[in-house]
């Protein structure tokens, strides 16, 4: 165990552009990969080329005696060896309808939220609430507010359903929350001190001075706004007297919001020195994180559930001063590992006319930047947090050893791991004691809305093969008949969901020995998979070798 579903996009960080969710995803299969503590992994994919590409990742890291392995989409036996399937988003549904087609015992899936604030992604949770989910399935959270987003939006969902259908949907879903990881060994080598110098006189940073680190996609819809961060650290220079340094790693999201942000930044903080690295590329640098003296994030994007920037912060072993927002309310301890900083949202029932257009017609990027031009950070008490870290260098020691300590014995990735291995367990157990919810029926599709299509269009047709029916021979030329159809793509195609040659030969030999025979006869061989038989009696008869008949 487990198995990914692999998707190269979902974990390419090679572009010119970096985002979060392919970051975090490419991060957990590179732990994985180098875990001895699962000894196999295997890949869900479609496709030799895919699996080449999911190849390319772990094998240059995994242990030399780690399988790898390539399970094909459909094989369920695959994923039973596995005994769990897991895909780096919430979009688990169709999975879960997927294997209904088998038995639903064999293993669990479980998926994980990142950003959750897009129309796709609330539909795909609540489409959880009437898929086959199990007591064996989960769906992992990164923080405890991005779980307690995640069930607002399912009991919205079965809210609607209770009033459309008169009766009210039950649903009972696991929801872990595990946070997002690091190897925290990446951020704490042993050159650190060189690093630091060598940065900090790239950037003309004395060693007396003070640099505030600010890590992050450099956007003010997608990330955070700048002003409130800029305006903080001109009220905590002019109140230390300090030489203050703002440090922005990141890359721009287009030439517009890079001059939008130098001009900000001259306006707001006019008296501290601001300095980009990364700017119009994809920021790769880890160097950067050694030249700072505090880490410094204004989140204010619904988009974001964890936020990965406060634990590498933590990991370097810098104080930090985060929003009181969503997975950062879990990860920095309010004046142990640095200071959070209270957060201000309009009351429920606000922002249903921005939900309106979002749905209609607006793009989710003007949606979500909307909410934030209405998510406020207590720039004052901001101001104060900074100006207090500027004057106590003990302060901001203590803090910063204690956010080292915390990522490393909470969010490195041998201890995430570890609680993802243990879920899995627990997941394992519970497929072996607890009952089906919603099985299968005999003869039904496991999923209604892909059904059998010959009941769904059984009206189209005239009549049915009833067992009743009577078949009868066409001509004395069966076989060759058969045989001329076979050999042309034409008259041949779909032929994989019919019965071989060397069954219809059977078949056709008893239409001929009997002169005529019920569908019912022919069904009695048990080897003859019933559906198969079928399909093949309408084809013979579609291209005229056997005809219905009446009996004597």
């Amino acid at each position: 165990m487990p198995a990914i579903v692999y998707d190269r996009n979902a974990f390419d960080t090679g572009g010119s552009q970096i985002f979060g969710l392919q970051s975090a995803n490419r991060n957990f299969l590179e732990a994985l990969a180098r875990d001895d503590r699962f000894p196999e992994l295997s890949c869900y994919t479609p496709d030799e080329k895919e699996f080449n590409s999911f190849r390319s990742i772990v094998d240059p890291i995994a242990p030399s005696a780690k399988s790898i392995g390539h399970i094909p989409f459909g094989d369920h036996a695959g994923l039973s060896r596995a005994g769990v399937l897991h895909r780096c988003d919430p979009s688990i549904a169709p999975y879960l309808w997927q294997r209904r087609w088998s038995d639903q015992h064999l293993y669990s899936l479980t998926g994980i939220i990142h950003s959750i604030s897009s129309r796709a992604i609330m539909e795909a949770i609540g489409a959880l609430v009437i898929a086959p989910l199990q007591s064996w399935d989960a769906l992992i959270c990164t923080s405890k507010s991005g779980q307690e987003a995640v069930r607002t939006i399912l009991n919205n969902w079965t809210e609607y359903l209770a009033q459309r259908l008169n009766a009210q949907p039950k649903i009972s879903i696991r929801l872990p929350v595990i946070p997002l990881g690091i190897d925290c060994d990446a951020f704490q080598p042993t050159n650190a001190a060189d690093m630091r110098s060598r940065m900090r006189a790239q950037l003309s940073i004395a060693e007396s001075d003070i640099a505030v680190l600010s890590v992050g996609r450099l956007a003010f819809k997608r990330k955070s706004h700048p002003v409130p961060m800029y305006l903080a650290l001109q009220r905590a220079k002019q109140a230390t007297g300090a030489q203050v340094h703002l440090i922005q790693a990141g890359q721009f999201e287009d030439d517009k919001e890079e001059g939008a942000f130098h001009a900000a930044a001259s306006e707001f903080c006019p008296d501290v020195r601001t300095h980009v690295v990364g700017g119009r590329h994809a920021f790769r640098d880890q160097s950067v994180w050694f030249a700072g003296d505090i880490f410094l994030s204004l989140s204010d994007n619904i988009q974001e559930t964890f936020g990965l920037a406060p634990v590498e912060a933590m990991a370097v072993g810098l104080p930090a001063v985060v929003s009181d927002w969503d997975g950062y309310r879990d990860t920095i301890r309010d004046g142990v590992d640095g200071f959070r900083i209270v957060t201000t949202f309009p009351q429920p029932s606000s922002g249903v006319d921005l939900s309106e257009r979002y749905y209609g017609f607006a793009n989710y990027r003007h949606y979500y930047g909307t909410v934030a031009m209405s998510t406020a950070v207590d720039i004052d008490a901001c101001a104060e947090a900074l100006a207090r870290l500027i004057r106590e260098p003990a302060l901001r020691n203590r803090m910063g050893a204690s956010g080292r300590l915390r990522a490393r014995t909470t969010y490195d990735w041998r201890v995430v791991l570890r609680a993802y291995r243990q879920l899995w367990s627990m997941l394992a157990d519970e497929r072996q004691g607890n009952d089906v919810v919603a099985p299968t029926s005999l003869g039904r599709a496991p999923y209604p809305l892909c059904d059998d299509p010959f009941r769904v269009f059984s009206a189209h047709a005239t009549r049915t093969l009833a067992p009743d029916t009577v078949l009868s021979l066409t001509n004395a030329s069966a076989n060759e008949v058969l045989d001329r159809l076979r050999r042309s793509w034409l008259t041949h195609f779909g032929a994989e969901w019919r019965l071989g040659r060397e069954a219809i030969v059977r078949i056709l030999g008893r239409i001929e020995r009997s002169g005529s025979i019920t569908v019912a006869e022919l069904a009695d061989d048990a080897s003859v998979p019933q559906a198969q038989l079928q399909r093949t009696l309408a084809y013979l008869l579609k291209f005229g070798i056997v005809r219905i008949a009446d009996r004597d």
